[in-house]
């Protein structure tokens, strides 16, 4: 069982986690994360630019 629109969260995590590099250590949230919690259209700031990793 699955939230309806589930599948294109899936198909998200399978690309990205693919070409991602792996999150090993855990790091301070940013300094707007309460902000942005909840925000809508957060996916207009989405980059497919990988980060650090670490």
């Amino acid at each position: 069982d699955t939230e309806p629109d589930m599948e294109k969260w899936v198909e998200f995590n399978r690309k990205y986690s693919e070409e991602w590099p792996v999150i090993i250590t855990k790091k301070d949230p940013l300094p707007d994360a309460d902000e942005m919690d909840g925000k809508e259209g957060k996916m207009d700031l989405f980059s497919e630019k990988a980060g650090d990793g670490g």
